[in-house]
C-alpha cells in the first residue's frame, strides 16, 4: 500500500509529510496513555465529535508525535485529525493521522511526528481527535474496573467531548459527574523519554451510578502496584431520610445503637484479617442514597469505622453520596432478603426505601423520553396516582428486579440485542442538560449503569414509582 501523504502543522508552523517524518519517531520514548483493561469502548461515534482527555503535567517532559487508536490494527477507515491545547483553548500542535495503515502503530496507536514540544511542569493540556460518524474508530470509555497507565511524566484528569462539530475543535471543560468517567482514550501522544514510575489508574464507582473516581498510585520497583482492598458499607434510608438498614460487605444489620456496634465490630475484623493477608489496610467505600439523614448517616458511619480506617469520607462529602450498583454485594440480594419487597398487587412496596414500583417492568412497553414521561401522569396503578418516572439514582435501588414479586424486568446478565438476551434500558426522569435532546437511560443488564442517548429517537421500557409516604391514607392498599 503507498502511504498516504498528509499536512503536519506544529507549534513553529512546520511542515512537511506523514510518510517522510514517521521514521523519526522514537522507539525507546513513552507512550502517554497505555490501556490495561478497558471497561467499555463505543464502535465509532454516531454524531461529529471532537473527543479526548485532559491530563496535568507532573514533571516537565517533551512529546515528539501524535496518535489516534487503532484498536483492530487494519489501519483507519478515514484520516483523523488529532491537535494538543494548553488549558486554555491555544492549539499548540496538530497532525492528520491518514487513513490505511501507513502510519507507524506503536502499541495499538497509530503515530505521526511533530516538532518536539516541550510540556511544563504544574500545567494542564488536552488532546482530542475529531470523529465523524464514517470514522468506524473505537474511542475507549471507562466503566467500573477500568485500569490504564500514564506515563510517569503525567496524571489523567478528566475525559473532555463536544459534539456537533465538524472539525477539529477545542473540547471545553465538562461539568458533572461524566467528566469523571475515564474515556476519550481515541487520541494519544509519545514523550521523547519515558519516565519511571508509571501511574496506575483503576476506575470504581463511588456515587451516583454514572459517577466514578479514578485512583492512581505509582509502580513500584518490580512494577507492581499498592492497591487496597476495599470493604463496602451500603446504607439504605426510607424517603424521609430515616436510616433502615445497613449492609457491611453484603451482611446486613438494623441501624439500632446495638446493631451499628456489632457492624463496626464486623468491619474491624474484616480489616484485619485483610491487613494480616495483603499487608495494606482495606479502604472502606460507603454508598448512600442522597436522601438519608446527615445526622443518621454520620452516626452509622462513627459506629462502623475507626479513625485508621476513615478513607474518603472528606467534609461535606456525605451530601454527596448516591446510592450505587457497584457495590458487588448489593446486587442480586433477592434471595438473602426476601422480607425487603411486599407484594401489593400490581405494585411492590420497598421497604428499605419507603418507594412504591410498578410491579410489571414490561407492561408500559418501550416508549421515547418524553412518551414515557407522558405514560407515567394521570396513571393509576391498585387505585393509586402521582407515579412518576424515577429518577437515576431511584431506579438503581431495585437493580436488577429479577425475583419476585417483581416481574418482566426484561434483565440479562449478557450484553447483546436480541431475545432472550435483550439489550434493555429503563428511562429515567433525567435530562442531560448538557447535551440537547439527550436523556438518561438505566441498563438493565450486566452491572447495571445509566447513560444517556437520544430523548426522541431512543426507545427504552419504563417503571413508574412513587413514595409511599405521598400517599393519601384513602387510598389504602
Amino acid at each position: 500500500m503507498s502511504k498516504h501523504v498528509t499536512t503536519v502543522l506544529c507549534l513553529l508552523a512546520f511542515c512537511t509529510t506523514a510518510s517522510a517524518r514517521q521514521e523519526k519517531i522514537p522507539v525507546d520514548g513513552g507512550t502517554a496513555i497505555e490501556i490495561d483493561r478497558m471497561g467499555s469502548s463505543g464502535g465509532g461515534l454516531q454524531v461529529n465529535a471532537s473527543d479526548g482527555w485532559e491530563f496535568e503535567v507532573l514533571k516537565s517532559c517533551t512529546i515528539t508525535a501524535l496518535g489516534v487508536w487503532d484498536h483492530q490494527d487494519d489501519g483507519l477507515n478515514t484520516e483523523i485529525p488529532v491537535g494538543l491545547w494548553d488549558s486554555k483553548g491555544n492549539l499548540l500542535a496538530k497532525v492528520t493521522v491518514p487513513a490505511g495503515d501507513s502510519a507507524r502503530k506503536i502499541k495499538e496507536f497509530r503515530y505521526v511526528s511533530i516538532d518536539p514540544l516541550r510540556l511544563q511542569s504544574g500545567a494542564n493540556y488536552v488532546i482530542a481527535a475529531s470523529y465523524t460518524p464514517e470514522t468506524k474508530e473505537n474511542v475507549g470509555g471507562g466503566g467500573s474496573g477500568t485500569t490504564f497507565f500514564t506515563d510517569g511524566a503525567l496524571r489523567w484528569v478528566q475525559r473532555r467531548r463536544i459534539i456537533k462539530q465538524a472539525n477539529l475543535t477545542f473540547p471545553p471543560e465538562q461539568k458533572g459527574s461524566t467528566a469523571r468517567l475515564p474515556g476519550g482514550f481515541g487520541p494519544n501522544f509519545l514523550l521523547q523519554q519515558q519516565t519511571k514510575p508509571r501511574r496506575y489508574h483503576r476506575c470504581y464507582k463511588f456515587a451516583e451510578p454514572h459517577a466514578y473516581r479514578v485512583i492512581d498510585d505509582p509502580e513500584r520497583e518490580d512494577g507492581s502496584h499498592l492497591i487496597s482492598p476495599d470493604i463496602f458499607l451500603t446504607v439504605f434510608a426510607n424517603k424521609g431520610g430515616s436510616l433502615t438498614k445497613l449492609l457491611v460487605n453484603g451482611e446486613a444489620f438494623a441501624v439500632n445503637d446495638d446493631a451499628l456496634a456489632l457492624a463496626g465490630k464486623r468491619v474491624r475484623e474484616l480489616a484485619t484479617d485483610m491487613k494480616a493477608k495483603k499487608d495494606v489496610f482495606p479502604l472502606v467505600r460507603l454508598n448512600a442514597p442522597s436522601w438519608s439523614s446527615d445526622e443518621q448517616l454520620a452516626k452509622a458511619v462513627d459506629k462502623c469505622i475507626g479513625k485508621r480506617l476513615i478513607n474518603p469520607l472528606e467534609s461535606g462529602a456525605q451530601r454527596e453520596l448516591r446510592f450505587s450498583t457497584s457495590d458487588p454485594h448489593t446486587s442480586h440480594q433477592f434471595a438473602e432478603f426476601p422480607d425487603r419487597f411486599l407484594d401489593r398487587g400490581a405494585h411492590v412496596e420497598d421497604t428499605w426505601t419507603g418507594m412504591l414500583w410498578q410491579k410489571d417492568g414490561s407492561i408500559a412497553g418501550k416508549h421515547n423520553y418524553y412518551q414515557a414521561q407522558a405514560y407515567a401522569d394521570g396513571l393509576e396503578i391498585d387505585g393509586i396516582g402521582d407515579w412518576r418516572v424515577p429518577n437515576r439514582e431511584e431506579i438503581a435501588t431495585i437493580f436488577p428486579a429479577i425475583s419476585a414479586p417483581f416481574t418482566g424486568s426484561r434483565y440479562t446478565s449478557k450484553r447483546c440485542c436480541s431475545p432472550p438476551d435483550e439489550y434493555a434500558s429503563y428511562w429515567t426522569s433525567e435530562l442531560d442538560h448538557g447535551a440537547k435532546n439527550y436523556a438518561y437511560v438505566f441498563h438493565w443488564y450486566a452491572s447495571g449503569g445509566a447513560n444517556n442517548c437520544f430523548a426522541d429517537r431512543n426507545w427504552a421500557y419504563v417503571r413508574v414509582v412513587r413514595n409511599a409516604e405521598d400517599k393519601p391514607e384513602s387510598e389504602g392498599q
